[in-house]
């Protein structure tokens, strides 16, 4: 962790290793990964806690169960041995529920009278896998709302990087005060 020292994602790059030729694109790349976790960590969307007392077993099982074929979603089990898209009837109750939209267009060669189908173009929108694996992730305990819960790793290490962003933030900031406070003025 070499950005918190000084804020400055070039030199942490060239203090984490990487060359000085390239550390000005690396600092910018990892910088750019960095807002990226800590985004994540911070925007995952709530998943409204349900009483225990309202579901029975299976009904708890049936919605795990559901989550788990989301989350880890085999996207080859919708394709025949030729790579040809299986119809959604044929699809199989695994797979069938991962499917959030699809858009089917009949495609044509010629124009006017000889004009003829040759095919269909079968376009799937697959329901988000991430956001299924955090839903999975806070039911199974993993993610909890901020006040009582343990932060995940990934939370964690986003959270001591910018308590130590902050801390280097005020600390220039209190330097740049004491300096402009103890340097005299000249009048003329």
């Amino acid at each position: 962790m070499e950005f918190p020292n000084d804020l400055n994602a070039t030199q942490a790059a060239i203090r984490a290793g990487y060359s000085k030729k390239t550390a000005n694109e690396q600092g910018a790349r990892l910088f750019k990964m960095l807002k990226q976790h800590v985004s994540t960590a911070v925007s995952v969307p709530a998943v409204p806690a349900i009483p225990l007392v309202d579901q029975s077993k299976d009904d708890l099982q049936r919605f795990l169960t559901r989550l788990n074929q989301l989350a880890y979603v085999d996207v080859r089990k919708m394709f025949d041995s030729h790579n040809n898209a299986i119809d959604i009837p044929d699809l199989s109750d695994d797979v069938a529920p991962a499917i959030a939209g699809f858009e089917i267009t009949e495609e044509f060669e010629g124009h006017g009278a000889e004009r003829k189908s040759i095919g269909f173009t079968k376009k799937f929108k697959l329901v988000d896998p991430l956001a299924a694996i955090m839903a999975l992730g806070k039911v199974r305990g993993y993610y909890q709302e901020k006040d009582d819960r343990k932060q995940s790793p990934l939370e964690a290490v986003a959270t001591e990087t910018l308590l130590a962003m902050k801390a280097a933030i005020e600390q220039r900031q209190q330097a740049r005060l004491a300096q402009s406070t103890s340097t005299p003025s000249h009048e003329t």
